[in-house]
């Protein structure tokens, strides 16, 4: 009888120890870290005319939009400006998609990394006066200085204005 109750609770308190060490999560468990996948560079350039461009680490392509460049290469998406003056303000749309990163230079030299699930409103060239963007999601700026034409980043919620910080 002893030896039944001894084998029994010894029995019992194994399975317990086992099932509970395979039920924990634990730091560098496998099974607990499947669910996070980091960001991969990807991106949806929507241009004026309603273009759709897929960009990844691997696009490689130049485009010419109202006189300015536009290189997409395997850091991210850069927009040189020209030497003549633009016709008009066009606006082109970065959309990041979930599980996604993307870092963009624009016209001006500033430089904006994108977080997963947003997007980015922005003029091809930047006008005389201004220089406005709009974000919804999660960006990092780097704005490039120009004390005579404030950047403004316009969200749902507010618009910051800088003349040139990070």
């Amino acid at each position: 009888r002893i030896a039944c109750i001894l084998l029994l609770l010894i029995g019992s308190g194994t399975f317990l120890y086992i099932w509970q060490k395979q039920n924990t999560p634990q730091y560098g468990n496998e099974m607990y870290f499947t669910d996070i996948h980091p960001g991969k560079q990807q991106a949806l350039l929507i241009t004026h005319d309603g273009q759709k461009v897929k960009l990844n680490r691997d696009s490689g392509q130049i485009i010419r939009q109202d006189g300015t460049i536009i290189q997409i290469d395997t850091t991210g998406l850069h927009y040189t400006p020209s030497a003549q003056v633009p016709t008009g303000i066009i606006y082109n749309t970065l959309v990041i998609p979930r599980g996604g990163e993307f870092f963009l230079t624009l016209a001006d030299g500033t430089k904006v990394w994108l977080n997963a699930d947003s997007k980015i409103k922005y003029p091809v060239s930047f006008g005389q006066d201004k220089r406005e963007v709009s974000l919804r999601g999660e960006g990092y700026f780097e704005v490039a200085k120009d004390s005579a034409r404030p950047f403004i980043v316009s969200t749902d919620k507010m618009d910051v204005k800088v003349l040139g910080t990070t």
